[in-house]
């Protein structure tokens, strides 16, 4: 591809100088802009699973603590380690795989949700689902999960001291100062690894929240729209397509409680659009490095007002633009910004392609109009928007979205908008009929993907480092039962074992705290390019 792209240089090189080729593999084209979140989103899944399986060993070791006497009774009956690590591994195995059954239940109850929050954000949703890849991972998982978490425990309680333990009077005792600080430890990581989620979930939240703050630029209430594409077989003739569009227009106009209606080959934050070169008369480039691009939009008369778009300077487009009157061209403020800073572009012309060519018609600027977002997280690009009469005399159009502004409802609109298309052609289908609220909502789907999931996550480990905290602080209490009890005999108010018991929670949760917030500084650095106006380290 690389020497086939080089060819056309040494045979035009006013045109192609420095003109390369990009090859890309067809998946990895389709799933560029999911595959960081869902990598991202990956990572937060397995943070949770690791916080759940500390849980799961930190309640397994301090079961196994206060079955001590019941596993020193058994090894001096005869069991061996290796047996009672065995028993220990199974029940711990036995838990983790009633837990991976709960979650596929879960998971297939949640899916149909699932693929709706997904829905245009990732592509072919219809693939997702529970199929025997999911099976056998989350078999795998949930098998690794219950052996190695369960190990711990079974090595700590098939370690016990025999004698001692069999000594052990009925007062109790605390099941070591190593099994107290392993569980602590593990406390204090889920409270950490917890922080992480809610750090960069939080980023996300607010994120996405400016995201959805922000103006269009252009009126979106009581807007309807719908794709018009056309045929190349069925509406081969230029004069013809011309025609139907034109009937379609007026037909929607005709709807009661239609005010206006316009169509385009682009819609506004969609997203998309062509990017086309044009020369300006009287600046011809010297280099293809000059070579200037902007957005590419043949509309229909009506377009620009039914959006409510200002006018800045001259004139919208209208229907006395044809194929046969003079070429005329509306331009953005940021086409004139970046093109026509040393004046009013009015009256000036331009020519579509790259090079000044005889044979294309120059296009007179006969308006400018306020700017429109086509993605809502950067800022407006240049834009032309030509005639779409004759834009087809330039490059053919087959397909424009409508966009319909009515008093009411605008979905009360749909079916007399069908019977108009169906009345001048039962064939032609009228597709993705949708208000213009839910086509700027659609266009931050996969930020809402992601912030959605990744809240779920971090809302889910937080609940679960609270249950792990819960246990341990529970269980050291139980354990401390009669030292409290002699404590309080000897003198001591409630409120002084309140403050011991709430005292060594806290210190666990400012230790995970500090640690968590460390983690964050450095995980949420890999979120930088999913934010909006905010910075990582966004207090």
């Amino acid at each position: 591809m690389s020497g086939i792209a080089r060819r056309p240089e040494q045979q035009y090189p006013t045109y192609n100088t420095g003109v390369g080729a990009h090859v890309a593999g067809l998946q990895d084209q389709l799933v560029q802009n999911i595959r960081p979140a869902l990598l991202a989103l990956s990572w937060a899944v397995g943070l949770v699973l690791l916080i759940a399986c500390a849980n799961v060993a930190g309640l397994m070791l301090a079961r196994a603590v206060s079955r001590r006497r019941e596993i020193a009774v058994r090894t001096a009956l005869g069991a061996t380690t290796a047996r009672l690590t065995m028993q220990l591994l199974t029940e711990s195995a036995a838990l983790a795989c009633l837990g991976g059954l709960a979650g596929l239940a879960l998971a297939s109850a949640a899916l149909p949700w699932l693929t709706r929050l997904a829905a245009g954000s990732v592509p072919d949703t219809s693939a997702i689902r529970i199929d025997n890849r999911v099976l056998a991972f989350t078999a795998l998982a949930s098998a690794i999960a219950g052996v190695f978490f369960g190990l711990v425990p079974a090595a700590q309680a098939a370690r016990s001291d025999l004698r001692s333990v069999l000594n052990e009077s009925s007062r109790g005792s605390t099941g070591g100062a190593n099994q107290n600080r392993f569980r602590s430890f593990l406390v204090i990581g889920e409270i950490a690894l917890a922080l992480v989620l809610l750090v960069s979930a939080g980023l996300l939240l607010r994120s996405f929240d400016r995201l959805q703050a922000i103006e269009p630029d252009f009126q979106v209430n009581n807007l309807l729209v719908a794709d018009l594409p056309l045929s190349p077989q069925a509406h081969r003739d230029s004069a013809e397509r011309m025609g139907f569009f034109d009937r379609i227009l007026d037909g929607a106009r005709s709807i009661p409680g239609v005010q206006s209606a316009g169509a385009a080959a682009v819609l506004p934050v969609s997203g998309g659009g062509s990017m086309i070169h044009f020369n300006i008369q009287g600046r011809p480039p010297d280099s293809p490095h000059e070579f200037v691009m902007a957005g590419y939009r043949p509309c229909a008369p009506g377009y620009l007002q039914t959006l409510h778009v200002p006018l800045l300077e001259g004139r919208y487009l209208e229907s006395r633009d044809t194929e046969h009157a003079p070429f005329a061209v509306v331009i953005n403020r940021a086409m004139q910004r970046q093109f026509f800073s040393g004046g009013s572009p009015l009256g000036q012309h331009i020519q579509l392609g790259a090079t000044p060519d005889k044979d294309t018609p120059w296009m007179e600027i006969v308006g400018i109009v306020g700017d429109m977002k086509q993605n809502l997280a950067t800022d407006p690009a240049a834009e032309m928007y030509l005639p779409f009469r004759q834009a087809n005399a330039v490059l053919p159009v087959y397909g424009l979205s409508l966009v319909v502004r009515t008093a009411g409802d605008p979905r009360a609109a749909v079916p007399a908008l069908r019977q108009v298309v169906h009345a001048i052609d039962a064939n032609q289908p009228l597709v993705k009929i949708r208000t213009m609220e839910e086509n700027v909502s659609a266009s931050v789907s996969a930020p809402r993907f992601r912030t959605i999931l990744l809240a779920i996550f971090a809302l889910s480990a937080l609940a679960l480092s609270g249950v792990g905290l819960y246990g341990v602080i529970a269980y050291s209490v139980a354990e401390r039962s009669q030292e409290i009890g002699i404590r309080m005999a000897l003198g001591a108010h409630g409120g002084d074992v309140l403050r011991m018991v709430l005292g060594r929670g806290l210190r666990l949760a400012l230790a995970g705290a500090a640690l968590g917030i460390i983690g964050a500084i450095g995980a949420t650095r890999l979120l930088e390019s999913f934010l909006y106006g905010l910075t990582p380290l966004d207090p």
